[in-house]
């Protein structure tokens, strides 16, 4: 909204130090924590995160700066929060069914691979 040109002149004093010191925390910080995720439960939940982090926004927005809140940003929330929970819910039910099918029976499945390989050694069938 400034029309002048010095006023957008970042000069060496606190604003520039707090510009580059928000510039690395956060993004240090924010790498990190997607890392730990990635890590921790893989590429499915730090790639939900993204668009989950617009609604975020739109919640601070309006909680700290006074922003209005319009019916397609309320709209558009539910949406992405359906979609991240509803990808959570499928990525729960396929992990709990991985875990309860090891646990059942975890000699039952064989690998061609691993089968091929002991015959040509000469080892037991698997």
């Amino acid at each position: 909204m400034v029309r002048d040109l010095d006023a957008w002149k970042l000069k060496p004093d606190m604003m520039l130090a707090s510009i580059i010191y928000m510039g690395i925390s956060t993004g240090f910080l924010n790498g990190l924590n997607q890392i730990w995720a990635l890590r921790l439960k893989g590429p499915v939940y730090v790639a939900m995160f993204k668009p989950f982090s617009i609604v975020i926004a739109v919640v601070m927005g309006v909680v700290f700066l006074g922003d209005s809140l319009h019916p397609g940003s309320v709209a558009g929330g539910i949406i992405i929060s359906l979609g991240f929970y509803a990808v959570l819910w499928g990525k729960a039910k396929e992990d709990g069914g991985v875990r309860y099918k090891e646990t059942l029976s975890p000699q039952t499945e064989t690998s061609p691979l691993l089968q091929a390989h002991a015959l040509e050694e000469g080892g037991p069938h698997i």
